[in-house]
């Protein structure tokens, strides 16, 4: 399925929610990568990751790891 330039902006607006850091982790999220090793790449802490992993979700509306990880993917992608 093509997304639409509302889907492409929307999918701005929620990446622009975002802090750097936030926006960093959502990246090494939508990889797949588990808490640990992204606190790994990232020097930080796994409940560092944790909080900011919550905080995420929050902001872009998912409510699994799943479904982050899958908006995450489409969000990187549109603003990669």
């Amino acid at each position: 399925m093509l997304a639409t330039a509302t889907d492409a902006s929307a999918l701005h607006a929620q990446f622009k929610k975002l802090s750097p850091r936030e926006r960093e982790v959502l990246a090494e999220v939508a990889k797949g990568l588990l808490n640990k090793e992204i606190a790994d790449r990232l020097n930080i802490s796994a409940k560092t990751v944790e909080t900011h992993c919550a905080r995420i979700m929050q902001k872009i509306g998912a409510r699994t790891r799943s479904e982050l990880i899958a908006m995450g993917t489409r969000i990187v992608k549109g603003n990669g």
